[in-house]
């Protein structure tokens, strides 16, 4: 037994501190590699016989190891290049402390989960320490903020970084930008909306599967100040409508802040809106098109310079693109509108007629 370098004990729910002591005492010194996952009644009273031999020690889910125990291995085993302690809800600010000042030699540190009662952001800021750091799992840690991931990113030989689920939805305050997702429906942004309510500003632009109900959804934000739904086919006069309802002014108006829309490319009827006694103010501005002008001047130039000068055919394949692009949102809004349809061919003769005329177009056929 003094030989053996590893051991697996993973998920002994029932096995005391008592056991693990017999276990490590005749071969701690010399232990190399310890997977004790998922143990939840252990302690850690065992780790003071540990040595410098200790490189890997895999902790997660025993969420009993105390301070003391914690602070024993970081003074026995300073050599250690591998630890997890995911659901370890005793981890607290000291103990992240003392492992970014003891463990130096640590490559590969694990904190997922979302329950430390004693940890906080600033705690998290203790890492910035282990320049050896090269993976870093914080999976479902809820105390993941903006200010710790552009510190954390910074270490210099970070190859691996783990953020599933981490954050909490408090941390986007202020803005939101979803513009151009097909996953953007009403029921999304409804569910998005219900989590961040302090969202002040929003940009859906061109989101094609928004619609009225998604942009009811915005009224509950008290703090919103902008929302862009520039290219959104399917918000009608009755999703602004309800916006404007929604944000009246009132005798304290000064101190509330005015609320810009931009509906600039929708089916909304500017005209029929009752924009009287409301703290929202309408912007018919369309900014896809201004954006897309210059995402295509952006890439007409970069492909030029990489492939030269285009050829006939591709700027025919563009052309056919654009106009099936511009032929399927005039079909949208004309169907919104309830257009009729005044296409003059009304009879199989005119119908052949024409067909013959866009074929020979095309070059599918020839006189």
């Amino acid at each position: 037994m003094t030989n053996l370098r590893s051991i697996t004990y993973r998920d002994m729910v029932s096995v005391s501190d008592k056991t693990m002591w017999y276990l490590f005492k005749p071969l701690g010194m010399n232990i190399c590699e310890i997977d004790l996952r998922g143990c939840r009644r252990f302690k850690g009273r065992c780790f003071r016989l540990f040595g410098n031999s200790l490189e890997k020690i895999l902790l997660d889910g025993c969420c009993r190891l105390d301070k003391q125990s914690l602070e024993e291995l970081c003074l026995n085993s300073p050599n250690i290049t591998e630890l997890r302690l995911s659901s370890c809800q005793l981890v607290s600010d000291d103990i992240l402390s003392l492992i970014s000042r003891s463990l130096t030699h640590l490559k590969s540190f694990a904190l997922c989960g979302d329950y430390f009662p004693n940890l906080t952001s600033m705690g998290l800021m203790a890492l910035l320490r282990l320049r050896c750091l090269c993976e870093l799992s914080l999976d479902n840690n809820s105390l993941v903020s903006d200010e710790v991931l552009e510190e954390i990113t910074n270490l210099p030989h970070l190859r691996l970084l783990s953020l599933a689920y981490a954050g909490s939805d408090v941390t986007i305050t202020e803005e939101l930008d979803v513009s151009s997702l097909a996953a953007i429906t009403d029921r999304s942004l409804s569910t998005i909306i219900s989590g961040c309510s302090k969202l002040q500003i929003i940009r859906a632009r061109c989101c094609t599967f928004l619609g009225d109900e998604g942009v009811c959804s915005l009224t509950t934000l008290k703090n919103l100040e902008h929302i862009d739904l520039s290219g959104c086919l399917l918000v009608t006069s009755n999703g602004i409508q309800a916006l404007l309802d929604a944000f009246p002014t009132s005798e304290y108006s000064q101190k509330l802040t005015m609320i810009t829309v931009v509906v600039g490319g929708t089916v909304c009827n500017v005209q029929s809106l009752r924009q009287s006694n409301s703290r929202v103010v309408v912007d018919i501005s369309n900014y896809i098109v201004s954006c897309s002008s210059n995402t295509a001047e952006e890439l007409f130039s970069i492909s030029g310079g990489f492939l030269g000068t285009r050829n006939n055919s591709d700027e025919s394949s563009s052309d056919d693109e654009f106009d099936a692009l511009t032929t399927h949102r005039s079909f949208i809004i004309d169907a919104l509108r309830d257009v009729e349809d005044d296409s003059p061919l009304e009879t199989q003769e005119s119908i052949d007629e024409w067909a013959e005329r866009e074929a020979l177009d095309l070059g599918l056929i020839t006189k």
